[in-house]
């Protein structure tokens, strides 16, 4: 009777009066056996109590019980939720040597224990060996299978043994499903989870709220706001009650767009359905804003949090100075980062947010400024803070500051990346110092640090008038991969500074039309500079009006055709 008492508080999750009562079998002078031993280990396995169930195991080896594979199982599963894979795999080595052999239920129960303890290539092991022991893995194998793959960033493995559980005629269930869709997630393979989530409806099984929130999470990170709101809508159609983690993904599925007022909208629904608002879903809803350049709007809501009961953190603090890019705003991110020092301690990341709003405003000093009190506040500057105070001195024409930043990284112990490099070339474009570049570029490639369009962009711009300029974007050419897409009478000069466009002009004309154009026959060529939207937002220059003059200066006769400014034609 004491016993089938334990297991009935063991399923009810009440693990005191459970061993409450396996404790009064001592005060009844009865010995505890094997089954009530096993129904309390049983009880604090439940409740996540791993260092009762491991004491009750152990007092029940040395009562010269021998433990059977069922308590070693339930005392197994309890080291799981503590992520406890080493007592996990201590235990499971030792059953052999009991006389206790493991089952499938022992291999998962191990299996889990490493995956959450992010031992997961041990998990996989213990996956693989199961054929060895003449085990056939189950359902519950393949999901922990399945979660190590998660945690080792291996998707295309936990889509194969998705797959391979179809082969073994063994049913997915909603765990295998969830572990198989955050695995491709988390590896930005969107298209992937979502498709696996759309499947579950095929295979009959009705999505719950961790579904919901893994394939929301997947709209997130490919920003299918759209495609969020249905998923929200669907949860509503199938009575899912949606909760703060569902919502907060598809608030964050809203920012690459900008859509704030779709944000703000689902913030509101958030508090009539009076589900209890976090940090993290005021941060996403502050991203959308910082991405439309709503500073406003993320400042009413992070003077709002503290009404809703949730306590701005240097997250959202961060967040809101990040949005306070236009001009008129950059005297309120300074304002915020005070704030900050004053309740909370901010970090690097707001230093750098503050210093590139200043930086956006054209604020080199006030870049500056802020730059030496991270000093004071004993943080390390990173190679994001250089980028934006090298940017904000470039700018604004001092780039004898910006060349003396960047020679400064070294001494702070700050490694250049490919945007301090890039913003030191363009410095010394502003200052038309083309040697000066290309030991730059030599340095750029003696640190390994790999050039992208940005770098080539800014140093064409101060080589192209050189000798070395056509030589140089002879090697950079593959790279802008688009110049001859329309055929070789026309060039395209989209995603190209002025310098670059002017070299690609050059080589144009000296390497591809001399092969083509007839020697005799008169015939147009095409250069596409673009105009508008269709230029790159960082692009501020009027490469038409540049291209135009240059090939005007060589006496190359060039017009712009009625009706397109961005087409010049010889």
């Amino acid at each position: 009777h004491v016993t089938v008492g334990i297991g009935a508080f063991a399923s009810a999750r009440r693990w005191r009066e459970a061993v409450d009562l396996f404790l009064s079998l001592g005060d009844s002078q009865l010995q505890p056996d094997l089954v009530s031993y096993t129904a309390t280990i049983s009880a604090c396995e439940k409740v996540g109590l791993w260092p009762v169930a491991l004491n009750l195991f152990t007092a029940m080896v040395e009562g010269a019980l021998r433990p059977n594979t069922v308590s070693y199982n339930v005392t197994l599963s309890s080291f799981s939720k503590a992520a406890r894979w080493d007592l996990a795999m201590e235990l499971f080595t030792e059953m052999p040597h009991r006389m206790v052999l493991p089952d499938v239920i022992s291999y998962g129960a191990a299996m889990s224990c490493c995956a959450k303890g992010e031992n997961w290539p041990e998990a996989l092991h213990l996956f693989g060996s199961l054929a060895g022991a003449a085990l056939t893995p189950d359902v519950l194998s393949y999901s922990a299978a399945i979660h190590s793959c998660d945690k080792g960033h291996c998707w295309q493995l936990a889509l194969g043994l998705f797959d391979q559980m179809l082969h073994a005629q063994i049913k997915h269930d909603a765990v295998s499903y969830n572990t198989t869709i955050s695995t491709c997630e988390k590896a930005e393979q969107w298209q992937l989870a979502l498709r696996l989530f759309w499947g579950m409806q095929a295979a009959v099984l009705r999505p719950d709220v961790v579904n919901y929130g893994a394939a929301l999470n997947s709209c997130a990170k490919s920003g299918e706001w759209g495609l969020a709101l249905h998923l929200l809508q669907s949860m509503e159609a199938e009575y899912v009650q949606p909760n703060v983690v569902t919502y907060s993904a598809a608030i964050a599925s809203c920012r690459p767009a900008g859509q704030w007022e779709v944000a703000a909208h689902l913030l509101s629904l958030m508090q009539k359905g009076e589900i209890a608002l976090d940090a993290l879903c005021y941060t996403a809803a502050i991203g959308c804003c910082e991405k439309s350049g709503q500073w406003e709007w993320a400042l009413h809501l992070l003077q709002n949090m503290p009404t809703a009961t949730v306590a701005p953190n240097v997250i959202s603090y961060s967040a809101v100075i990040s949005s306070c890019g236009p001009r008129a705003a950059w005297q309120q991110s300074l304002a915020l980062l005070r704030k900050l020092a004053i309740t909370i301690t901010p970090n690097d990341v707001s230093y750098n947010a503050t210093i590139n709003t200043c930086e956006r405003a054209g604020q080199w000093q006030e870049a500056l400024d802020v730059f030496s009190s991270m000093a004071y506040a004993e943080l390390r500057p990173t190679a994001v803070t250089f980028g934006s105070l090298m940017n904000a001195c470039a700018k604004m024409e001092r780039w004898q500051l910006a060349m003396q930043l960047f020679a400064d990284m070294p001494t702070v112990r700050v490694r250049p990346d490919v945007v301090n490099f890039s913003v030191g070339l363009a410095a010394c474009g502003k200052g038309g110092q083309w040697q000066l570049a290309l030991q730059m570029f030599q340095a750029m490639t003696d640190d390994q640090v790999s050039p992208n369009l940005v770098s080539y962009n800014a140093l064409f711009d101060c080589l192209q008038e050189t000798d070395v300029g056509p030589t140089l974007f002879r090697q950079a050419r593959p790279l802008y991969t688009g110049l001859l897409r329309k055929g070789i009478t026309t060039l395209d000069l989209h995603d190209m500074s002025a310098g670059a466009a002017w070299l690609a002009v050059r080589w144009w004309f000296s390497d591809i039309l001399p092969h083509y154009l007839h020697p005799t026959a008169r015939q147009s060529c095409d250069i596409i500079t673009g105009w508008g939207k269709s230029r790159p937002i960082w692009s501020n220059s009027d490469i038409n009006a540049f291209v135009l003059a240059k090939l005007h200066e060589h006496r190359i006769p060039a017009e712009v055709p009625a009706g397109n400014r961005g087409l010049g034609r010889i």
